[in-house]
């Protein structure tokens, strides 16, 4: 196996909900960029899910690594994902996606001196030039926590990622609360299957949802060109309206024919003057968007909201007819804020 030879990594599929099982253990879904860590003779690369190179863009981890010492006999893969804690103390990929792409090695220094990643590793492919992915789970993380403590021990910015044996349900609540993404249930008899998505690794998103006002739509494009492409939603925000980005999925089409038959009939020329018009400057320059009386109100599930107070991975769900559109605000909670300061 070469240094810089590329081993897909393995994927887990989408489970429906937190669960306990003593074949599984259980660990924090990071919201971050999926690496494998190729350590050979001095030589240290990052490769991105997708096999590109992006070493150049995380000199952190080539210096921390290279400091450490790189005395690996034979090649040695990682795989981890790398994260950017955000001012909240949790991983935040809008944080992080400001380094993604960077191509200059003297910006990356600077990226990474002002706002250093972290590297969270939670396994091993190749020990030493030893293939060891037909091993069981229990086993290659015996090995990489070997390779942590002789290599990593002492930097904080390598860590591994904490296991938790047989009971998900309560790692679930407690990332939930946290306002984390997830957890991955793994079981520890599984091989490591490179480019496979597995049963045998499942992820269990937290979803969250709430109340928004319908502010506007655009129009579709493609094979719904003459419907309804998204909904552009808003919530309260003291004496404001302040929009919150858009849902386009979760319709089918007896959904998006009664949306907008509806809506067309509340349609106006311009944003209700309670719209902070600065939120909505992403979507008033397209000549297909279309404003309404802030009248309806609709049910929304979403993973979190970005720092930009927009929503992430939304899914549209319902209309609430028995909601006052006066009722929706931004929840405080869902935003990472403490509403009891």
């Amino acid at each position: 196996m070469g240094t810089h030879e590329f081993l897909p990594p393995m994927l887990a599929t989408l489970g429906a909900e937190a669960f306990d099982s003593e074949e599984f253990w259980f660990e924090p879904k990071w919201d971050g960029m999926r690496v494998l860590l190729v350590l050979a003779e001095g030589e240290v690369r990052l490769y991105s899910r997708n096999g590109n190179d992006v070493t150049i863009g995380f000199p952190e981890f080539k210096t921390s690594v290279e400091s450490h010492g790189t005395d690996f006999q034979g090649v040695t893969i990682l795989d981890g994902e790398i994260i950017l804690m955000g001012p909240d103390g949790l991983p935040d990929f809008e944080l992080l996606s400001n380094r993604f792409g960077v191509s200059s090695g003297s910006v990356a220094l600077r990226l990474a001196a002002d706002s250093p990643c972290n590297l969270v590793l939670f396994d091993c492919l190749v020990s030493g030039g030893a293939d060891i992915t037909t091993r069981p789970l229990t086993d290659r993380r015996v090995t990489l926590e070997n390779i942590h403590r002789t290599h990593f021990r002492d930097d904080p910015r390598v860590v591994l990622s904490e296991i938790t044996r047989g009971t998900g349900r309560a790692l679930f609540a407690a990332v939930s609360q946290l306002g984390m993404e997830g957890v991955v249930a793994k079981r520890t008899a599984s091989r490591y299957q490179p480019g496979v998505r597995s049963q045998d690794w499942v992820k269990i998103k937290v979803v969250r949802e709430d109340d928004f006002i319908v502010i506007g739509w655009t129009e579709g494009k493609g094979a719904r060109s003459g419907g309804l492409g998204a909904l552009i939603l808003g919530s309260w925000d003291d004496n404001d309206i302040r929009c919150v980005g858009s849902v386009g999925t979760g319709f089918d089409q007896v959904k998006m024919r009664s949306l907008l038959s509806t809506l067309s009939d509340i349609a106006v020329e311009e944003p209700d003057q309670a719209i902070i018009c600065e939120s909505i400057a992403e979507y008033d320059p397209d000549p297909v968007s279309h404003w309404v009386e802030p009248k309806i109100v609709v049910t929304v599930a979403f993973s979190q909201f970005t720092r930009g107070a927009r929503l992430r991975h939304p899914s549209y769900k319902t209309v609430r007819i028995d909601k006052n559109p006066r009722d929706c605000r931004l929840d405080p909670t869902f935003m990472g804020k403490n509403p009891d300061k």
